[in-house]
This record gives structure tokens, sequence and C-alpha cells, in this order.
């Protein structure tokens, strides 16, 4: 049975926001400081700008990303990535405003790019992946998480590449 054009879009969709809210969060999870230092370069309340709060920051990012898979939780996880992708282009917006030169640590780069102008389109492209989620209905279960597994495993391989490349690269001279 083949999915209707407008839900394998929405399918596709939604697996790649999940990879890369997992991916975010895992990272946020394991490199926090980053993220704080760029948090407190940008002057945000101290109560928000506290290791502790990032890493909050990731497990929501993670519930949310997971939650957009599964049916019963689509449509809350849907709201979260709203408010997820609001947050990250305020972020952005305070950023770019405030001349942030520390990097924002997201997807656990520590030398990337700084909270700006590409924070704010993220931001607003995830919250419009939220709103859509709201407003339609989409297939979950078991493609959406073999999707979202996909998309996970290809989005690693992107922003790993500068070491994961020599791993996976042909070698002349060797063979199986």
């Amino acid at each position: 049975m083949a999915l209707p054009p407008t839900d394998a879009l929405l399918l596709t969709v939604n697996c790649a926001v999940a990879a890369v809210l997992l991916h975010a969060g895992l990272s946020k999870l394991a490199v926090p400081v980053p993220l704080h230092r760029a948090l407190v370069e940008v002057r945000a309340p101290a109560p928000l700008a506290t290791v502790p709060a990032v890493r909050g920051y990731a497990v929501v990012e993670c519930l949310a990303g997971v939650a957009l898979l599964f049916g019963p939780t689509r449509a809350a996880g849907g709201a979260v990535v709203v408010l997820v992708g609001l947050a990250v282009a305020a972020l952005g917006a305070l950023g770019a405003a405030r001349g942030s030169i520390s990097p924002c640590g997201c997807f656990g780069i520590r030398d990337g790019r700084p909270l700006g102008v590409a924070n704010v389109v993220a931001g607003f492209g995830l919250a419009t992946a939220g709103s859509v989620n709201l407003a339609a209905a989409a297939r979950t279960g078991a493609p959406a998480v073999l999707g979202a597994t996909l998309a996970m495993l290809v989005l690693c391989l992107y922003v790993s590449r500068a070491w994961a490349w020599p791993l996976i690269r042909p070698r002349r001279g060797t063979s199986l």
C-alpha cells in the first residue's frame, strides 16, 4: 500500500525534524558548555543559562523528536516542537542583536556558528513543522521510526564528516 504524497511528505519532514532534535538534544546532553557560554554571552537570565538548564532543554528536544514519531504523542510533540522552534528563533534573534561570537554548540560542534540568523531560520522551520503536525494527520509507527533512524544516521555522518569520511571511504589496494 503506497502512501499518499502528502502523507509521505509529512512523514519525511517528521523523520528529519526528529533526527535534528534528537541529534541536537543528545549533543547538548553530552556537551552542554558551548550553549551555556552562548547563553551567558547574550545575557540570558541567569537561571535559564545554567548547565543543568541546558541539559533540561536537551531532554525536551529529545522528547519532542521522539513524540513526533508515534500516533498517540504526535500532536503533543508537534506543540513542543513549535515551542522549541520559537525558542531557537528567539535566541538566534537575541544573538544577532547582541553580536554573539560564541559558538552555540548545536550538534556538539564546538567551533560552529554563534547564535544568529541561521538559528532564526532553523527555529522558524521547526515551528512550521510543529504547526503542520497540529493541523494535519500523519503516518506514524514503524515507518516513522525507521525513517527517523535513517535520517539520524545521515545527519550524524554529515555533521561528523571530518572524522567519519576517512573511516568509510574506499581505499585503493584493499579488497573485502
